[in-house]
């Protein structure tokens, strides 16, 4: 009511993008996953440092 009173239209929009929840559950379980899979890699190679056998590193990933 105050814009109209001062000048301003009532018309007005509501723009939405096109969501597809299903799409963003299924990119947050993927998300969910790798950090699962990273987590659980890290933990064995851990165990296999403490054991003695030290895991040959990832191709590219020496510097981790």
């Amino acid at each position: 009511m105050w814009l109209r009173m001062h000048g301003y239209g009532c018309e007005c929009r509501v723009i939405w993008d096109d969501i597809n929840l299903q799409d963003l559950l299924e990119e947050a379980k993927a998300g969910w996953y790798r950090e699962q899979t990273r987590k659980l890699a890290l933990e064995n190679d851990e165990l296999e440092r403490r054991a003695g056998r030290t895991p040959e590193p990832p191709p590219g990933q020496e510097d981790f």
